[in-house]
């Protein structure tokens, strides 16, 4: 296969892997790194023809989503960790102010 052949195969499989995406954040994880491969191959060709700009877009573009729907994702999980530890917190606070033993005098 000649330069421009893998140029146009390897964009187009980075292409498909993008599109088969199924918006679960460990599915973009993988497809993510299986271009990252896929591209660093691309990288080591020299020629980029014209007519690849537009799939070279769309990919971009598919990516793109697909690393904002991570951030996002990661972002939340980040969220509720911090309101769990801050519960954590507040309970192990509440449990230690009221461990002392407590005496009562029924006489008075």
């Amino acid at each position: 296969m000649n330069e421009t052949g893998q140029v146009e195969s390897l964009v187009q499989k980075m292409l498909e892997n993008v599109l088969t995406w199924d918006q679960t954040i460990e599915n973009g994880i993988v497809i993510i790194q299986n271009n990252q491969h896929l591209m660093h191959r691309y990288q080591q060709l020299e020629l980029i023809p014209q007519i690849e700009l537009a799939r070279l877009e769309a990919l971009f573009q598919h990516t793109k989503r697909i690393q904002r729907a991570i951030k996002d994702e990661r972002e939340v999980v980040l969220k509720e960790l911090n309101q769990t530890t801050k519960t954590n917190k507040m309970i192990g606070g509440y449990l230690l102010q009221h461990t002392e033993s407590v005496f009562v005098d029924k006489d008075f």
